[in-house]
């Protein structure tokens, strides 16, 4: 699967976002900090 590139797309992206609010949803427990017990002490590492 190939998914295009948000950087080289940003214009289009901005163009279609305008008048619409933008959410970002990021799952790092796992991907980018170790898996912790309770979500909310899931902090990003420095490595």
């Amino acid at each position: 699967m190939h998914l295009p590139s948000a950087l080289r797309m940003f214009e289009d992206i901005t163009e279609a976002s305008k008048g619409k609010q933008i959410v970002i949803f990021l799952d790092y427990d796992g991907t980018l900090s170790p898996i912790v017990d309770d979500p909310d002490r899931a902090f990003m590492s420095d490595a």
